[in-house]
């Protein structure tokens, strides 16, 4: 049986990084900066993760 898509890019200091970030001591822009990822691969592997429970920010938007 073969896999299909692109196998997933390794990143050893993945845990390093968003440990930091999870402790606050980096922005979460910062974090994907470090690791070289999109936004939405950091998010994707944040969920596959074990930081599952990460803090979500609540956004206002205004009535123009």
């Amino acid at each position: 049986m073969t896999t299909q898509g692109r196998a997933p890019k390794p990143c050893p200091e993945f845990e390093a990084v968003v440990s930091q970030w999870k402790s606050g001591r980096i922005s979460e822009v910062e974090t994907m900066r470090q690791l070289g990822m999109k936004k939405t691969t950091f998010y994707r592997r944040i969920n596959e993760s074990k930081y599952t429970h990460r803090a979500r920010k609540t956004v206002k938007i205004r009535a123009l």
